[in-house]
């Protein structure tokens, strides 16, 4: 788990640059730091975080021999030592994925590649041979990786801020900050909060070459994975015993072998099935379990936390209680630095400082049951009435509610009321800027219409959110976050399953309290509500100077918002706001 940066371009007062850009990674990558020069166009950097094979004979850039090619990659492989059958005739140097990685993609088919790569990554490739350089992210967008193109060139880098070095101006993308505030999106269509610093597209590939007048141009995307299309046939208890194995494999093959890692316990469901699963099938190994508490608050979940570390006695429990609006207020400004966008959920606060919590205790790698809501169904607001619909297409009749009517719209109609309701709030002088609302709903062409939402949230809803807020607060803290509930085997697994066996009237996420049945405390697979990652925000509200709504700069700058009606708004508009101003003010002022 590492940082990169890189410049493709002929100017060289960029590339004398590239190691003051590398310092603004220094977070990701503490235990060493590397730039090279590989020719008149392009430099290389890498921070590392050591995870994989220690020795410095894995320090990035690294340089392939045989073909001239170099990589500096983000990220883990948790199948390379599987993968180096594809290349039995290579000679291999070191003990790391990184190595594995280059030679595959200096070898064979990148697409084939990518598609056999069980993991999280992003990273650049440059093919000596053919004069291109090549940038790539894996599925789900797990691992960042933004770029600016412009006449100077092309920079890149796995955080925005370490393009400032490089020339890159930082001007405001209103069009990201409408559809934060209104939509609370963070990183979709490849976006940033930055005008004209875009992310490498999820589950993609893209070519970059050098034109006969020395100019740096893209030359070609290609998308090498993409979402299952058609529901597969197989009874249920097949698909639970399948799903189970699925999952712990998952799981055993995201500890860590050779550093310190612990499992997150909130409590829920998808976090208390990873620790479950992690402490049953590792009976030898003792984990640590880190888990938040909230004493006295009526959404503490440490009661269903402890019944799992109680169930399994490998598991060494660490409580951490002292989260409070002192620490909430004293951290906000450093989490928005490190996320490099405004904040919809005060809970990433609190997740931040767990954060550094566990990287004081020498962890460097965190299991999390992130992505099990959007892969399981586990929002029942947005995925019960979709269940109803495909109830009836097997005639299964219930009595439609309100919003399964509404469901049963087109597309088109349901984005336009989407558009149509933000003006209820009256927060906006111009609804003209509306227009650049993204479209929350899509049609993918698969055949189980939950499976299309379910796809709608790992593109535009929640996943991209999810990604970019765990990877930022995680590596703030030189920590890798690990997701097996996003292991690409289980999610195209799920989305090939029929809607009954994800969600139905009584439970969301049926398959998993299933499988996981005499693994997971019963108590916590009965469990019928719904909470995130808890900290009580909404306590803290008071706390906040609300001069920043007379900020002379900032009502210049977002012109378009009423900020008289913001007070008064809804709190979740009115926090939007305020972590939006801070935003501003950390990197506009």
């Amino acid at each position: 788990m590492c940082g990169i940066v890189g410049v493709f371009s002929n100017n060289t007062h960029l590339h004398s640059n590239i190691d003051k850009a590398l310092e603004k990674l220094h977070h990701r990558g503490p235990d060493f730091q590397a730039s090279k020069r590989i020719n008149n166009q392009l430099s290389l950097a890498h921070a590392r975080l050591s995870i994989v094979d220690l020795n410095e004979r894995s320090h990035q850039p690294f340089y392939d021999v045989i073909t001239g090619n170099y990589i500096v990659f983000n990220g883990e492989i948790y199948n390379y030592k599987e993968l180096k059958k594809l290349i039995p005739n290579r000679e291999f140097h070191t003990n790391s994925d990184t190595e594995v990685l280059l030679y595959l993609l200096s070898d064979l088919n990148h697409k084939e590649v990518l598609n056999q790569c069980n993991g999280m990554f992003a990273f650049a490739l440059w093919m000596e041979n053919e004069k291109k350089l090549v940038l790539g992210r894996d599925r789900f967008g797990k691992k960042p990786l933004f770029i600016h193109l412009d006449e100077t060139g092309l920079k890149f880098a796995s955080e925005a801020k370490a393009l400032k070095p490089l020339g890159v101006k930082f001007e405001v993308n209103h069009e990201a900050v409408i559809n934060y505030i209104f939509e609370i999106t963070i990183g979709k269509n490849e976006q940033s909060f930055f005008k004209n610093i875009q992310q490498i597209k999820n589950g993609a590939l893209v070519y970059y070459s050098i034109s006969h007048e020395g100019k740096i141009f893209q030359e070609k995307v290609e998308q090498y994975w993409h979402y299952p299309q058609t529901t597969r046939k197989i009874k249920y208890q097949e698909a639970v015993e399948e799903f189970r194995n699925l999952l712990t494999d998952a799981v055993n093959t995201r500890l860590a072998e050779e550093v310190d890692f612990a499992v997150m316990i909130s409590g829920g469901l998808d976090s208390s099935s990873v620790a479950s699963f992690a402490a049953k099938y590792n009976s030898s190994k003792y984990i640590t379990s880190i888990s938040a508490v909230y004493p006295g608050d009526e959404k503490d979940e440490s009661y269903f936390a402890k019944l799992v570390t109680d169930k399994y006695s490998n598991l060494n429990p660490i409580w951490v209680n002292d989260i409070n609006h002192e620490k909430f207020h004293e951290n906000i400004n450093d989490v928005i630095y490190h996320l490099e966008s405004p904040i919809a959920d005060g809970s990433l606060v609190a997740q931040h400082i767990l954060m550094n919590k566990i990287s004081e205790r020498g962890i460097k790698v965190i299991l999390s049951g992130n992505g099990g809501d959007e892969i399981l169904a586990g929002y029942p607001t947005i995925f019960l009435p979709v269940y109803e619909i495909e109830e009836w297409k097997n005639g299964k009749f219930s009595f439609p509610s309100f919003r399964t009517m509404y469901h049963l719209l087109p597309n088109g109609f349901k984005n336009y009321m989407y558009k149509e309701k933000h003006k209820k709030l009256g927060i906006l002088k111009n609804y003209n800027i509306l227009k650049q609302n993204w479209n929350r709903f899509y049609d993918y062409g698969t055949d189980d219409k939950l499976n299309n939402y379910l796809i709608n949230g790992f593109e535009h809803w929640t996943l991209p959110n999810l990604m970019w807020y765990e990877d930022r607060n995680s590596m703030a803290a030189s920590i890798e976050s690990r997701c097996p509930l996003l292991d690409f085997r289980i999610v195209e697994f799920l989305l090939k399953l029929p809607a009954s066996y994800k969600i139905n009237k009584n439970f969301t996420k049926q398959i998993l309290r299933d499988a996981a049945k005499e693994i997971v405390p019963q108590p916590i697979l009965e469990r019928t509500d719904k909470q995130g990652f808890h900290a009580p925000t909404n306590k803290w509200v008071e706390y906040i100077d609300k001069n920043f709504l007379k900020d002379s700069s900032f009502i210049e700058e977002f012109d378009y918002l009423n900020l008289n009606k913001i007070e008064s708004a809804p709190f979740r508009t009115y926090w939007r706001t305020y972590t939006l101003y801070l935003w501003y003010k950390k990197f506009f002022v």
